[in-house]
């Protein structure tokens, strides 16, 4: 439980903290989780796949910028094919076949295409705008920066005397 609001604590304080210095450098003046939100996907991903090591962060950078590039091949597919076979079938048919392309290079490619590609694959389409170049380097150098803070803290936090993230 305790490791858990440990956990909690410093992504409390990285994700606003990195939300407000993409905003004071200008980054971006719309929605600023709409611009960063890869950032925050690492380090979640990286917590939540119970990952140990730098491959297992290297593992959720390549398969995001994969899925991002995917996001965009599945918007521009459903957009042609809407044109072809109308809204409902080109959605279908362009969502339908990224997806299975994706699952089935899963195994071959397993760096690239891994459940946490899909997840970054699947929130970029939400967004009518696709920023894939955008969402890219944030998800390199954003991600970068907020799990050097993220885990920066909490080493920091397991330093004082109450504070353990060991179990007992």
């Amino acid at each position: 439980m305790k490791n858990q609001l440990l956990v909690a604590l410093t992504l409390a304080i990285t994700t606003p903290l990195t939300n407000a210095i993409a905003m004071v450098l200008g980054l971006y003046d719309g929605n600023i989780l709409q611009f960063t939100w890869p950032a925050f996907f690492v380090a979640v991903m990286y917590l939540i796949g119970g990952e140990k090591d730098v491959r297992g962060a290297a593992n959720i950078y390549c398969a995001g910028a994969t899925g991002l590039l995917w996001g965009i091949l599945c918007a521009t597919a459903i957009g042609y094919l809407a044109g072809i076979v109308g809204p409902i079938a080109g959605m279908a048919l362009g969502l339908g076949g990224t997806i299975f392309v994706y699952v089935a290079l899963m195994h071959p490619l397993p760096m690239f295409f891994n459940n946490y590609g899909v997840m970054f694959y699947l929130t970029s389409c939400l967004f009518a705008t696709q920023m894939t170049v955008e969402w890219m380097l944030v998800d390199l150098i954003g991600g970068i920066f907020y799990m050097v803070i993220t885990f920066g803290l909490v080493k920091l936090l397991t330093k004082i005397p109450l504070i353990s993230l060991k179990s007992k």
